[in-house]
């Protein structure tokens, strides 16, 4: 979950709003006045212990973006008043504000204690401690800090924390003479970022930053940078629509992030140690990124260091081509390197917003992409997933079935429900039930579902990740949506049934031959829509997809039947 941003509304709460650590109201205190340091010391106590005591892990990220939002217009009030970055020589703009403050930082290290470093909360609180440390006057501290930040860009998911990140160390920087130190990092989020159409206001803004300081960033190297932002900037003033909206954007995205790229020094020295860093899943995204990193480690010659969140290390732990890094612990140096990969700032996502509903290019291509692999490099090397499970974890998936009575091969696996409700079929569990009368059925999911009690379904709801990939590549064939089991099945070269919606079945699984695909795109001119869980539904204006909501179950029996025909377990 992304905190909400200024002026946005707060995050919807997890459905278990009866749990007792849901029920604090940290915006209340923001009414009750004087506002003095220990109101402030009990808010983020109050946090973190709420955080501490939360039922799983959606509610504790639930509580955590609320109360940095709670916090955040805290600071917000006071740099109102009295700027962003006051002057040294103004002091402290008011008697309250040294102990409130001092008292806001002492206690937010408590609440970063709590939050998930692999989640937007953490880097927010850090980002408000050094906005406190700035109006409190302490430009070292802050400075060094926020520096800190702005090299762990690449983990943040937020495009606007990303920007107040790198935007606010710049406005630092400019501040002290240190901007060669403020410029690069900007420069390189600029070069980076995919601009959209019309211009925005956040992105003129920034280029206002080097703008303005054109003559000392000249002789830095920066000069041509500098131009493109001071002629941009200018236009931005006049707004003629002929420049403002379609052709600027194309010109910016084409011509100036070349130059900021190139005077940024973003390059990569070839022989260097490849880098990458995804700082959330899912894990059929990241089971499609392992073609282009087993691609990139071969044209490198070394395994590619690849900082991910630890909890998805059972997906690397056999991947001969990757050295897992837990992003929770990488330090400053390491992501600072022009040589890291962001694949936060999602690649996949990105490329088939800006073409869809036409979209004509696999995810799998669209990482390598993004990592520096060409079409016919990834061809060469090869556009299957990777995925190994490790001994340990295939002893552990034999000793599990045994106990029910299951023999490797002998069984079809049922992936229950994706993550995203638009890609759900509703009917999953009947499905799954007439599977068990072909052969026995595996049913797995993250929590308990009704529906899977029938005779011939185990259930494995409840098993951890490692144990659960071991199981699955245990099987005769799978039946999935358009989700993770879909690349797990496509990696071990395991036959399956997909069952598709919105998105384009024979693309997702376009290097999966022994992928059978399920839709009803014959019926409804609108698939694939391409349509995401932000987007309701063309036909029926809901969530739910109305092409799997009529999707027969027989026709999916049919492909399952089909499917067992041809179906032989790899060795």
């Amino acid at each position: 979950m992304v905190p909400p941003r200024r002026g946005e509304e707060p995050a919807a709460a997890p459905r278990d709003e009866a749990s007792p650590s849901l029920r604090w109201p940290p915006a209340k205190l923001l009414q009750s006045a004087p506002l003095s340091a220990a109101r402030i010391r009990n808010l983020v106590e109050e946090i973190a212990q709420s955080a501490a005591e939360a039922p799983d892990r959606a509610s504790r990220r639930w509580i955590m973006a609320e109360g940095v939002r709670t916090l955040r217009q805290l600071v917000g009030a006071y740099e109102i008043e009295f700027g962003p970055v006051p002057p040294v020589e103004q002091g402290l703009p008011h008697r309250e504000l040294g102990p409130v403050f001092r008292a806001m930082i002492r206690s937010a290290d408590t609440v970063i204690a709590q939050a998930d470093p692999t989640e937007d909360s953490f880097y927010e609180l850090r980002l408000l401690q050094v906005r406190m440390l700035a109006l409190l006057g302490q430009d070292e501290e802050a400075l060094r800090r926020v520096d800190e930040l702005a090299a762990m860009v690449k983990a943040i998911q937020s495009h606007d924390l990303r920007e107040d990140v790198v935007g606010l160390n710049m406005t630092m920087c400019l501040k002290h003479g240190r901007l060669d130190q403020g410029a690069r990092p900007l420069l390189r989020l600029l070069a980076e970022r995919r601009v959209r159409r019309p211009l925005t206001r956040r992105f003129l803004l920034e280029l206002g930053l080097i703008g303005r300081a054109r003559g000392l960033l000249a002789p830095m190297g920066l000069g041509a940078s500098c131009r493109i932002a001071r002629v941009w900037t200018t236009i931005a003033r006049l707004r003629p629509r002929r420049y403002f909206g379609r052709g600027s954007a194309l010109l910016l995205s084409r011509h100036a992030k070349r130059v900021f790229k190139r005077e940024a020094v973003i390059q990569r020295v070839p022989g260097d140690v490849a880098k990458a860093i995804r700082a959330m899943g899912g894990l059929g995204d990241l089971l499609m990124m392992t073609p282009g990193l087993r691609a990139l480690a071969r044209l490198s010659g070394h395994k590619v260091e690849f900082a991910v969140p630890s909890r998805f290390a059972p997906l690397f732990a056999g991947n001969p081509d990757i050295v897992m890094l837990p992003i929770e612990t990488l330090s400053a140096d390491w992501a600072r390197s022009d040589a890291v990969v962001d694949l936060t700032d999602c690649p996949g996502t990105a490329g088939e917003t800006a073409t869809a509903p036409n979209i004509t290019v696999n995810r799998i291509e669209l990482f390598a992409r993004a990592m520096g692999v060409t079409d016919a490099q990834l061809a060469q090397i090869g556009t299957r997933p990777v995925f190994e499970p490790t001994p340990q974890s295939r002893e552990a998936a034999r000793a599990w079935l045994a106990q029910r009575g299951l023999a490797p091969g002998s069984f079809a696996v049922v992936q229950a429900m994706p993550m995203e409700r638009y890609r759900h079929y509703r009917r999953m569990s009947e499905v799954a039930q007439g599977a068990a009368a072909l052969l026995p059925v595996v049913a797995f999911h993250d929590r308990e579902l009704p529906g899977y009690d029938a005779p011939g379904i185990f259930t494995a709801f409840d098993l951890d990740l490692p144990l659960s990939l071991a199981v699955a590549c245990e099987a005769r064939m799978m039946i999935a949506p358009d989700s993770s089991f879909l690349h797990l099945a496509g990696a071990r070269d395991i036959p399956c049934v997909l069952i598709s919606g919105p998105t384009d079945g024979a693309l997702r699984a376009g290097s999966y031959p022994r992928t059978t695909v399920v839709s009803m795109k014959e019926t409804f001119r609108c698939m694939p829509c391409w349509r995401n869980a932000s987007m309701p539904c063309q036909v029926t204006g809901g969530p739910d997809s109305v092409c799997l909501d009529l999707l027969p179950v027989e026709r999916v029996m049919q492909a399952v039947r089909d499917c067992l025909t041809l179906a032989t377990r790899p060795a």
